[in-house]
């Protein structure tokens, strides 16, 4: 095993990619994976760029100390520093797998056919010959990659493939400007045969995106690609590859990703070569998935290293093997090795969990096509990814209760690949992935744990049906759901549950964690029978009122009860009115809730209506706070009375400075009682407003 630039590649080795071999697919623009890997070269140059004179200054300044103390007796110690310079500077792209065909070749550079790492070298290759023309430097390229049309070779060659091999020939002997590549389809040599080629439209597009995002690199930039971008070249032929590569790359503290590791420690125990072939063809694949839905990670390995993780997490859970456990420090420590991690996957449980996860994708389409408003969908993958792209213990101790963040990760991603990856969850199962995507999206926002009852209730789920199981006595509004839309007339099933998807995706809703998981019972009655216009009555009533003036909205609410909660500071009493998320299933929620759908007036009509109706005698004497806000709600402008926020402070008997500037410590008009202040959230800073001084003039 080496480390090796493209320009130790071309000049070294035959590279041939087999026939056996998928098309090169990352240039497609639809796919995207070129423009991000391109990116991540360009962040490259920047760095390489910004730390180089800095570490260039040092270098000479340590050169020149040597050579004065030592002579030429430091001549072997200055180029050892030169060499770990040089390396350090290389950016370090990941491996590139290889065997040597059985036949033997005379030649003195050896025929290699490529495993792994074909997109990768592609692009670069292309990436190459570009910035070769653009800076009038083919030549040289030409001479490095050992092009002769004449003889049909070059350094990197489809030779089993003729068309493409076809097609590469042409393509270099013919583009010498910009111009060209952009308009290969259109040059005469560029044959019809060519536009039904994957590999040739890729290329094609390919270049448009290097043309996009590369047409300012100089001759620097081209020199850093061709010697500093490096993979580490893994020859397949060689025995125990895995462990040498696992030993070897600790050993030099190369940051090479989990997943290349275990690749390596799979591999090794393959010996037929069309086997490694095509799991090498597959092993892209997953990689190219990963690549894509990388998020804002500078590192595309993370989420396929995570994803890797996160099934051996999950195979040791169903192992039930709790001597596997890492604790939170080890795993921050980094003491999870590759070889433990690899010791729970096989190349088959991969494929498993990877084609499971992937009908999330494939099926998708489908579901939507059923329903015209279906956002959450998109929300819940999204969900899914930015897990994977983050750093999560999937080898945690689930029965811990300090480790709610992975324990909420748990149940959401290990239920669904479970459930996914069943031999029998076929296309024909679309509405009952989707289904049961979502039960475990709102679980994961109700911040649900239960790791222990993954096994349990995905076997449920797969045995009886997705609304047909019945869960726990703590899923209760789940079950009452599922029930009442078994029930309900299955044509019009899809409109109920779309009605429902809103209501629950509303933000006060879709949070049901310390609220029993109601996401959405607290507005639908599951224990009656679902009709298409009630709900379609309760969407638009919700909507109005949570479109409503919320200081407006606070007064309604007031007039029906208490449901306002009690917030620090202990030491005076303080109460908090515009948390909706808890307010919206509180009792006194319901009450109005109810009144106001059987009213059919807007929401403006009832709140007037509303207040008009309180008829209040006044009673001075009265220590009841609700008794007291609803006498200030009708003699108070609503404007007004929450105009410094949605907090009300009682001020207590030890609350020294707000007596000073206040007077008397009473309220005005409730003489039992403390002063009464709309604040901001308490009552240290700010402008509290004193109630009693808004009254209306009589």
């Amino acid at each position: 095993m080496e480390q090796l630039s493209i320009k130790d590649i071309i000049k070294k080795k035959n590279l041939i990619v087999p026939e056996i071999q998928r098309e090169y697919v990352w240039g497609l623009i639809s796919n995207q994976i070129l423009e991000e890997f391109l990116q991540d070269i360009i962040i490259g140059l920047k760095d390489s760029k910004k730390h180089e004179g800095l570490k260039k200054e040092a270098l000479d300044n340590k050169i020149k100390s040597i050579f004065e103390e030592k002579g030429s007796d430091g001549l072997a110690e200055i180029q050892k520093i030169k060499d770990e310079f040089h390396a350090e500077k290389a950016m370090d792209i990941g491996f590139l797998y290889t065997y040597r065909p059985n036949y033997i070749n005379n030649d003195e550079i050896a025929d290699l056919f490529l495993i792994d790492g074909q997109q990768r070298f592609t692009s670069l290759f292309l990436l190459c010959f570009y910035l070769s023309i653009k800076l009038k430097k083919k030549d040289l390229f030409l001479k490095d990659i050992r092009f002769d049309k004449s003889r049909k070779s070059l350094a990197f060659n489809y030779r089993v493939r003729n068309l493409t091999q076809d097609f590469m020939l042409d393509l270099i002997n013919n583009s010498n400007t910009i111009d060209d590549l952009n308009s290969l389809s259109k040059k005469t040599w560029y044959l019809e045969n060519y536009k039904n080629d994957t590999t040739i439209k890729s290329i094609n597009e390919g270049f448009q995106t290097i043309n996009r995002l590369c047409f300012s690199m100089d001759e620097a930039d081209y020199d850093f690609i061709l010697n500093r971008v490096r993979f580490w070249h893994f020859n397949t032929n060689a025995t125990s590859q895995g462990e040498e590569l696992y030993i070897t790359m600790n050993s030099r503290g190369k940051a090479i990703s989990d997943n290349e590791n275990i690749r390596a420690l799979l591999f090794e125990e393959i010996e037929d070569k069309t086997t490694v072939i095509t799991w090498g063809r597959k092993w892209e694949i997953w990689q190219d998935l990963f690549w894509k839905k990388k998020g804002n990670n500078s590192n595309a390995d993370r989420g396929f290293d995570s994803f890797l993780m996160c099934i051996a997490g999950l195979e040791n859970y169903l192992a039930d093997d709790k001597s596997r456990f890492v604790s939170h420090l080890d795993y921050l420590n980094n003491k999870i090795s590759i070889r433990f991690i690899s010791n729970s996957l096989s190349l088959e449980k991969i494929e498993k969990y990877y084609d499971g996860f992937v009908k999330l994708k494939t099926l998708a389409k489908t579901f939507k096509s059923h329903y015209s408003n279906i956002d959450w969908l998109q929300k819940a993958i999204g969900e899914i990814w930015i897990i994977l792209n983050s750093k999560t213990n999937w080898f945690a101790d689930f029965n811990d209760a300090n480790r709610t963040t992975e324990q909420r990760r748990m149940v959401f991603i290990w239920s669904l690949l479970l459930y996914l990856s069943d031999e029998k969850i076929n296309e024909s199962f679309t509405d009952e992935i989707f289904r049961m995507l979502r039960i475990y999206y709102l679980r994961f926002n109700n911040n649900v744990r239960s790791v222990v009852q993954i096994k349990k209730d995905v076997e449920g789920l797969l045995h009886d049906g997705v609304w047909q199981f019945e869960f726990g006595r703590e899923r209760e509004e789940e079950n009452l759901k599922h029930r009442a839309l078994l029930n309900s007339n299955s044509q019009v099933i899809r409109e109920m549950e779309q009605i429902i998807w809103e209501l629950e995706d509303h933000r006060y809703n879709l949070d049901g964690s310390d609220m029993n998981s109601i996401n959405s019972s607290h507005l639908i009655d599951y224990t009656r029978s679902l009709a298409i216009e009630n709900l379609s009555l309760i969407k638009q009533s919700y909507f109005e009122f949570v479109k409503f003036n919320e200081k407006k909205a606070i007064n309604l609410l007031i007039s029906y009860g208490p449901f306002w909660q009690k917030v620090t500071p202990n030491y005076y009493y303080n109460y908090r009115f515009n948390n909706w998320r808890r307010t919206i299933r509180d009792n006194v929620f319901k009450i109005f809730f109810k009144e106001f759908l059987m009213g059919g007036l807007t929401i403006e009509k009832f709140y007037q209506n509303r207040l008009d109706q309180i008829t209040i005698e006044y009673e001075e004497d009265s220590e009841d706070l609700h008794y007291q806000l609803v006498w200030y709600v009708k003699n108070i402008d609503a404007e007004k009375m929450w105009d410094e926020g949605f907090y009300i402070s009682i001020s207590g008997d030890n609350y020294n400075a707000l007596h000073k500037i206040n007077g008397h410590r009473k309220d005005k008009y409730f003489k039992k009682s403390k002063k009464i202040f709309n604040t901001k959230g308490n009552l240290n800073g700010g402008n509290p407003n004193l109630l009693s001084k808004l009254v209306k003039a009589t």
